[in-house]
């Protein structure tokens, strides 16, 4: 399973090399919080040791908009640890 600090990590990758895309334009408006939240975390601007109920839930819900995005199988997703945003688009092939 994907760690919480892995799934920040992704998320912030994701976000910072796509947010201009126009496929995701509705994902990162949507997401407008919990991306920036991710890049945060990611980069220990907020702890990730320490993440608060709310900051854990938006994470969640980002990621899980992610992976529907990407169209990538959440039956496999769950059962992996992926560390880099190569490691989700590998699955999304």
């Amino acid at each position: 399973m994907t760690t919480f600090y892995n799934k920040t990590s992704i998320l912030a990758e994701f976000w910072l090399n796509y947010r201009y895309d126009q496929d995701f334009k509705d994902l990162f408006d949507y997401c407008d919080i919990s991306l920036p939240l991710s890049w945060g975390f990611a980069n220990y601007i907020v702890n990730p040791e320490e993440p608060t109920d709310l900051a854990v839930n938006l994470i969640n819900e980002a990621w899980d908009l992610v992976l529907e995005a990407l169209d990538v199988d959440r039956f496999i997703i769950d059962q992996l640890d992926l560390t880099s945003l190569d490691d989700l688009l590998g699955q999304a092939e």
